[in-house]
């Protein structure tokens, strides 16, 4: 029986000496009271329908839900139209801050996802993303975005027209149009002074056959916004 507990007596005294002798803020960084981060609201925030050029700023909440402190080690965003702050670099067990993502919408395509990378001393998820979405309604827009001749042989009467629009006040000004070469022709067909103006792309007569990649170049006005348009022409002649 003495010998049952000077064993355990033992066992104990061991257990004790290991635990002094570890570093100091070993159970901190082990798994049972590690940092963690949480989001109380979510990684993502859609901001509905803005205008090409408004300021888009929203603060995601964030929680340190593990048992150390909380290290945010680094903040990314996904393009150079957004930045980003941390509220606090370092929060402790239950603490809260913000993480603050202000975005300047620009002419992309109509539907946004900005994306920020989150760097953090969460052992289990390291790395975490938070993201705004939506829709950017753009100053210009034109439809169709590319155009694409197939002529068979000996024929080259062909053309396509481009609708250029705007949500604009003062409607759009053509300022300038320009075909990358002359295998193409690019051509102003007017105003219908609603807001909008169609361009005519057509393939030029003396087209050589063979595949060939053109662009067309329009330079346009839209309130008091300049914009410029490359429209991908793609020829495949026989």
């Amino acid at each position: 029986m003495k010998t049952k507990k000077g064993t355990i007596l033992r066992l104990v005294g061991a257990i004790l000496i290991v635990a002094i002798a570890l570093p100091a803020g070993f159970l901190v960084s082990g798994h049972l009271s590690a940092p963690h981060l949480a989001f109380p609201q979510g990684p993502q925030f859609d901001f509905g329908i803005v205008d090409e050029g408004e300021i888009v700023k929203h603060e995601f909440p964030i929680r340190n839900a593990g048992g150390g402190v909380l290290r945010i080690v680094k903040l990314i965003a996904g393009c150079a139209c957004a930045s980003v702050v941390s509220g606090k670099d370092s929060l402790g067990p239950g603490e809260i801050s913000t993480i603050t993502v202000v975005y300047k919408s620009r002419q992309v395509t109509t539907r946004e996802g900005i994306n920020v990378a989150i760097q953090t001393n969460d052992p289990k998820t390291p790395y975490a993303q938070v993201q705004l979405t939506g829709l950017v309604r753009l100053k210009a827009f034109w439809a169709p975005t590319t155009v694409s001749f197939l002529a068979p042989h000996g024929k080259r009467d062909l053309f396509n027209d481009i609708t250029f629009l705007t949500h604009e006040p003062g409607g759009l000004r053509l300022e300038q149009l320009v075909p990358s070469s002359d295998r193409i022709a690019a051509t102003w067909l007017g105003s219908t002074g609603n807001g909008k103006f169609t361009c005519r792309i057509s393939l030029s007569p003396d087209c050589p056959p063979g595949t060939h990649t053109e662009t067309v170049t329009v330079k346009c006005t839209a309130g008091n916004t300049s914009r410029t348009a490359y429209i991908p022409v793609y020829l495949m002649i026989q």
